[in-house]
């Protein structure tokens, strides 16, 4: 017998929320957790995962392995969590985080940083797409915030790249307060992060002043000594600059015009050069189509655009 129900959460911010109680009848062979284990322990990440995907119950069980004290256990169960969040549809992803993100968050608090890595990943897929309430998207961005003080560059790496996927259901109070606090951070990194949640935010919310202050900050950032911090400030920017600016930018402008095209000829930095010259073509077309705005907007060598 298949049941499934559709249950409608109200619209907030244009969005609606819909997710099916997926099919949780007795079946004739359902597969135990032991059994299941013993997959996931086997490395028949697969099996598991094929499994997971047409009965949730088993979903249900690797989702309780990957909360186990053992850690080869919680490690194999996130590869598997992975593989199937990747391939998962929207609703069932939205029940995992209805009732099971304390899953992932928990698990980046953990010292195994094999098994935090894992967890990370499988985090991103999980919240890629799917905007979050306040109190779950906090919990997510503290926790994957905190990561940002480890000495591994990978870790920084994966917590950042969850990070920019993350995106509020609601621009409330709660969560404007806690990106002003992440974009007040002397901390680089806690900054860019900031940044990165400040523009997902617009994605639903139009507010220039918010843009306007994240291109007033960007200029030191991207005069960073830390390379890596560089790429991430001209990703920033490259969003940045891809909505409606407002009208009282130009100067702000400027000086990013200025950064960037130094950033051009960057020696010893292919990455930097080629993401800050796909910025400055962005800028280039930015003036271009608004020559009553940018009249007198200059390049660095004195050249009107």
């Amino acid at each position: 017998m298949n049941l499934e129900v559709t249950l409608e959460f109200g619209k907030r911010n244009q969005y609606m929320y819909r997710f099916k109680l997926y099919n949780i009848m007795p079946a004739n062979n359902p597969i135990s957790k032991t059994e299941l284990r013993e997959l996931v322990l086997s490395w028949q990440i697969l099996d598991a995962v094929s499994l997971a995907l047409e009965d949730k119950r088993a979903l249900f069980l690797i989702l309780e392995l990957a909360g186990e004290d053992d850690e080869t256990t919680r490690l194999r169960a996130f590869v598997a969590l992975g593989e199937i969040l990747k391939r998962a549809d929207s609703d069932l992803r939205m029940m995992v985080l209805e009732g099971h993100l304390d899953v992932f968050t928990d698990a980046l608090s953990l010292k195994n940083e094999k098994v935090t890595i894992k967890a990370l990943r499988a985090l991103g897929y999980l919240v890629e797409g799917i905007p979050l309430e306040s109190k779950a998207f906090l919990k997510a961005a503290k926790a994957l915030v905190s990561l940002l003080g480890s000495s591994d560059d990978v870790m920084k790496i994966e917590a950042i790249d969850v990070l920019s996927k993350l995106r509020p259901l609601e621009d409330s109070k709660l969560v404007r307060a806690y990106i002003n606090e992440l974009v007040a951070s002397p901390n680089p990194y806690t900054k860019v992060t900031g940044f990165y949640l400040f523009l997902n935010v617009l994605n639903s919310s139009a507010d220039s002043g918010s843009l306007t202050r994240i291109l007033d900050e960007i200029p030191p950032l991207l005069q960073n000594d830390n390379e890596f911090i560089v790429e991430l400030t001209l990703d920033v920017l490259e969003k940045a600059l891809s909505f409606p600016l407002p009208e009282d930018v130009k100067t702000e402008l400027l000086e990013i015009s200025r950064v960037v095209n130094g950033l051009v000829y960057r020696e010893g930095a292919p990455v930097i050069r080629l993401k800050a010259k796909r910025v400055s073509n962005l800028i280039d077309s930015i003036v271009s189509v608004q020559p009553q705005l940018f009249a007198d907007f200059k390049t660095p060598t004195g050249n009107t655009q």
